[in-house]
């Protein structure tokens, strides 16, 4: 079924789209262009959702009063409400909302001083395994 897929593609002088990893490799040794619809979903998935925290570098002030503006590592514009003051500071933010423009995406966020002072103090959680070997030590102490 591959091939003949494949073979429609390249005399319709058309693209595949698939899912098919298989299928995307196959079309690929033929010389047919595909699109993968999971590459395809992952590339159009916002980066952050609302209400998640962002570290951000803020290198330049924003168009209005209070904003600070940084840059993701993609290119992406983060605009962050009262960060004017932290140009060349690295900020931790909460992320307001996100919106697609025709020369691609703005991230919103909102400086919240409190914010950096929650992520540096909160402990990390151990990891599962860690918590199985605390486990069995304490109930050696408890025998």
């Amino acid at each position: 079924m591959d091939a003949k897929l494949v073979r429609l593609a390249q005399e319709l002088k058309c693209p595949l789209l698939t899912n098919d990893v298989n299928l995307q490799k196959v079309a690929s040794l033929q010389n047919v262009k595909v699109l993968n619809v999971n590459a395809l979903a992952r590339a159009v998935k916002p980066i952050f959702l609302p209400g998640e925290a962002l570290e951000i570098l803020i290198q330049r002030p924003g168009k209005e009063s209070g904003q600070g503006v940084g840059f993701l590592d993609d290119g992406t514009m983060v605009v962050v409400d009262a960060a004017r003051k932290k140009v060349g500071s690295s900020i931790s933010c909460l992320v307001t909302s996100i919106v697609q423009t025709a020369s691609g995406r703005m991230v919103f966020a909102r400086f919240d001083p409190d914010l950096n002072v929650k992520l540096e103090e909160s402990p990390e959680m151990p990891a599962q395994g860690d918590l199985e070997v605390e486990a069995s030590e304490s109930e050696k102490s408890s025998t």
